[in-house]
C-alpha cells in the first residue's frame, strides 16, 4: 500500500518567525490581542509594524524592531513603558507621541528604552512632552544595552511638537555609544514645569558633522553625571536663561580617549528664548603653526583645545566673559606651579590671548582639574552661528609646563591568532575564548567582531578594554553539516593595526553512529531542530518507519506556508534537511 506522509514544522518555525513581522490589525491597546494580526501580543523577539492607532497601556511592552506607520501613543495613565530591543523607524507623516490628549490633571510619566537605532523620517513626529504646564504627559528616553544606538533626525531647528525629547538617560555598557548622525536633538526648555534632565550614567555620546545635542533647559542642574565614563564627543548645546544676568554652564566633553569638561561664563540677553551656547573638544595642537600670542603667554597646548559657539533664539549674539578648561595627567602640566594660563582666540586660532589666572597652583589627581580664567572685560560677543576657541596656555618665558606629551594610544594584542576545535559531532557545540589585551595608554574600542563562517559564532559584537586590562571573547564551533570547517573572526578596533583576524577550524562528524543511522525507527517523528532558536541556517531531522512519500513544509505563526523542503519518496530511516531562514 502506498503511504503518503505530510510533515509540517509549525512548532519549530514559530521560533523562527516569532522574529517575523507582527502588524497591528485595528486601533487599540498594546496589551490587547485584538489589536494585532493573529491575536498575539508582541514580545521582545517580534518585529512590529504600527499600521493603526495603538496605545501603550502597560509598563513592560516589548518588541524587537519597531516601524511606526500609523500612530503610537501612550495611554493617559501613569507608569507605562516600552523596551525596543532592535531599531525604531518613524515613517513620514506618522507619530510616536506621549499621548493623544493632555491629561485632565496631574503629571503622567512614561518610559521608552531604546537598545538600537532611532530614525525619524521627514515629517515624522517623535514628541516626548505633551504639555507646557504642570499638567501633562512626559516621557523619559533611555538608551541602554551593549551595542551602539544611532539617532537620525530630520530637523535642525527646534519645534515643540515634532522632534522633542524630554528627559534622556545614557546607560550604555561594554564600550557602546549613542551616535547622533543627522539633525539636531533638542531636549525641552521648560525649567519650572515637569523639568527635563540629561543623565549621563555610562557611555559616550558622539555627535557627527554639524549635528548638535541641545539641552535647552536653562538650569545649571539640567545635566547630571558627566564623568570619564559618560560624556560628549562633538557638539553639546546648553540652554541659557531668558531673564538676563550672568550664569555659568558646564559642558561634559572630551575626545575618544580623554574626558576634559569646560565651564563657560556668559551674560544671557534678556527676553530671548530657545537660544543655547555649544561647546566641543578637539584633540590636537591649538597652535595652527603660525599662531601669535598676546596677554603674557608664549605657548598653547599641543594636545587639545575647545570650540565655543552660539545658536540664537531671538537674540543675535551672546556675551561670554570667562572660561574654565580642564587638564589632567598626560597634558604636559606639572603640579605645584603658578605658570599655567587660559587663552582664547576669536580669529580661528590665528591669535591667542592670555586671560590669567596668575594665582592658581597646578595640581594633578588623576581627574580633570579646572583652571578658571580671569573675568574678561569687555566681554566677548559671539554672534549667531559664530564660534571662538579656548585652550590652556603657559606664561611667557616659563618652561615649567611643556603642554606637550605623548598622545594616548591603545594597543591591541591577542593571546592566540589560531584556534582548532578538533572533531565535533554536528548539532552540538564547543567553545573557546580569545583574550584581547590593551597594553596601551588609551581605551581600546573593538567596534565590530564578525565571523566569516556560520559554523563559528561570536555573540559579542563590541568590547571596550581599558589600558592595562584584558577581556575574553567566546568563540563557539557549532557545525550543522559534516565536513572540514574553517573561517575567520575579524576584529575591527581603534588601535594602529585597525583590523586583526583569528583563524578558526574544526571537523564536523555525523551526529549519530552508523548503527543508529542504519536502524529503522518505529514511528514517524520530527526531531528537535538545531540550532534552537533558529539561525539563518538550521538543520531539521525527521524519521520514517517505512518507505514513504514525504511532504515537509514550513509554516509561520499565522499558518501561512513559507517553504517546502521535501516533496519526494524517501526510504525508511533517519533523514535531515537544511532550512535557510
Amino acid at each position: 500500500m502506498k503511504r503518503i506522509v505530510s510533515l509540517s514544522v509549525m512548532v519549530m518555525v514559530c521560533v523562527v518567525f516569532s522574529q517575523a513581522q507582527i502588524t497591528s490589525a485595528a486601533d487599540g491597546n498594546w496589551s490587547a490581542g485584538a489589536t494585532w494580526t493573529g491575536g498575539v501580543v508582541p514580545t521582545e523577539n517580534d518585529d512590529v509594524v504600527i499600521a493603526n492607532t495603538v496605545s501603550i497601556d502597560i509598563p513592560n511592552a516589548k518588541c524587537k524592531n519597531l516601524t511606526v506607520s500609523g500612530n503610537l501613543y501612550f495611554a493617559i495613565t501613569n507608569g507605562n513603558g516600552i523596551t525596543i530591543f532592535g531599531n525604531t523607524t518613524i515613517d513620514a507623516g506618522k507619530r510616536f507621541r506621549m499621548a493623544s490628549a493632555t491629561p485632565s490633571s496631574g503629571t503622567v510619566m512614561q518610559t521608552i528604552d531604546f537598545k538600537g537605532d532611532l530614525t525619524v523620517n521627514s515629517t515624522g513626529v517623535f514628541d516626548m512632552r505633551q504639555t507646557s504646564s504642570a499638567i501633562g504627559s512626559v516621557g523619559r528616553v533611555i538608551f541602554s544595552g551593549t551595542t551602539n544606538s544611532t539617532i537620525k533626525l530630520s530637523l535642525s531647528i527646534y519645534t515643540s511638537s515634532t522632534e522633542e525629547f524630554n528627559s534622556v538617560e545614557i546607560n550604555k555598557t561594554g564600550g557602546a555609544k549613542v551616535i547622533l548622525a543627522t539633525g539636531n536633538l533638542y531636549q525641552n526648555n521648560n525649567t519650572s514645569n515637569i523639568p527635563d534632565t540629561l543623565i549621563l550614567t555610562s557611555g559616550i555620546i558622539e555627535t557627527q558633522g554639524t549635528s548638535v545635542w541641545a539641552m535647552l533647559r536653562t538650569s545649571s542642574t539640567a545635566i547630571v553625571g558627566g564623568s570619564p565614563s559618560s560624556y560628549f564627543t562633538g557638539k553639546l548645546g546648553v540652554g541659557i536663561t531668558n531673564s538676563g544676568g550672568n550664569g555659568e554652564r558646564t559642558f561634559p566633553v572630551g575626545d575618544q580617549n580623554s574626558y576634559r569638561p569646560i565651564n563657560v561664563r556668559c551674560q544671557g540677553p534678556a527676553n530671548s528664548t530657545g537660544h543655547f551656547v555649544w561647546a566641543q573638544h578637539f584633540a590636537g595642537d591649538a597652535n595652527t603653526g603660525t599662531s601669535t600670542f598676546t596677554g603674557g603667554i608664549d605657548k598653547v597646548s599641543k594636545l587639545r583645545y575647545y570650540e565655543i559657539g552660539y545658536t540664537k533664539g531671538s537674540a543675535a549674539a551672546m556675551s561670554l566673559y570667562g572660561f574654565s578648561p580642564t587638564y589632567s595627567d598626560g597634558d604636559g602640566v606639572n603640579p605645584g606651579n603658578m605658570d599655567l594660563r587660559v587663552a582664547y582666540s576669536t580669529n580661528a586660532r590665528a591669535t591667542w590671548n592670555g586671560v590669567g589666572p596668575t594665582t592658581d597652583t597646578t595640581k594633578l589627581s588623576g581627574q580633570p582639574q579646572l583652571i578658571a580664567s580671569d573675568s574678561i572685560a569687555p566681554s566677548i560677543s559671539v554672534a549667531d552661528g559664530a564660534s571662538m576657541f579656548v585652550a590652556i596656555a603657559r606664561a611667557t618665558g616659563t618652561t615649567t609646563n611643556s603642554l606637550e606629551g605623548s598622545v594616548p594610544t591603545p594597543q591591541f594584542t591577542l593571546n592566540s591568532k589560531s584556534f582548532n576545535f578538533g572533531s565535533l559531532k554536528i548539532n552540538t557545540t564547543k567553545s573557546d575564548s580569545v583574550m584581547i589585551t590593551n597594553n596601551g595608554t588609551a581605551a581600546l574600542s573593538v567596534s565590530s567582531i564578525l565571523s566569516t563562517s556560520i559554523d563559528f559564532q561570536v555573540l559579542t559584537s563590541i568590547v571596550n578594554v581599558n589600558p592595562g586590562s584584558s577581556v575574553y571573547v567566546k568563540i563557539t564551533f557549532m557545525p550543522v553539516t559534516v565536513g572540514t570547517k574553517s573561517g575567520s573572526i575579524i576584529l575591527t578596533h581603534n588601535a594602529a593595526s585597525a583590523k586583526d583576524t583569528v583563524s578558526v577550524s574544526g571537523t564536523a562528524t555525523p551526529a549519530t553512529s552508523v548503527k543508529l543511522e542504519n536502524s529503522i525507527p518505529t514511528a514517524f517523528a520530527i526531531q528537535q531542530n538545531f540550532p534552537n532558536p533558529f539561525n539563518p541556517t538550521t538543520m531539521i531531522t525527521y524519521q520514517l518507519p517505512t518507505n514513504s512519500s514525504v511532504l515537509l513544509s514550513v509554516y509561520d505563526i499565522l499558518g501561512k506556508e513559507v517553504a517546502t523542503l521535501v516533496n519526494a519518496k524517501k526510504e525508511a530511516g533517519h533523514h535531515s534537511v537544511q532550512f535557510n531562514a
